[in-house]
């Protein structure tokens, strides 16, 4: 029932878009030069608006799931793990790189 509805309403935009066109054409002829570059930013513009959108919506889903929350906890956490486990081993790291360095020399 929904899809009914969702294609009469596309039909009806469609159909009164078309009457505008024709209406316009009839008492302005000269406005129908103007409409291309207009469509053609709008169209553009929309493009932009659209992709914009549909990423803040995907983040909004994302802060408001208890399980995304979750996974980016545990990932946080791994994150934190790996960093501190890094820097415990840089005392390690500095001698290997100074014996290395020692044997170039």
């Amino acid at each position: 029932m929904q899809l009914r509805a969702l294609a009469a309403s596309l039909l009806t935009s469609t159909f009164q878009l078309l009457a505008g066109l024709v209406v316009v054409a009839a008492t302005t002829p000269p406005a129908l030069l103007v409409l291309p570059p207009f469509a053609c930013f709008y169209f553009e513009l929309q493009r932009d608006y659209r992709s914009s959108a549909t990423e803040a919506q995907r983040l909004q889903s994302l802060s408001r799931s208890p399980v995304l929350q979750q996974v980016k906890l545990y990932a946080q956490i791994l994150r934190n793990f790996i960093f501190f486990f890094e820097f415990s081993q840089s005392s390690k790291f500095q001698s290997v790189s100074r014996f290395l360095s020692s044997l170039r020399a």
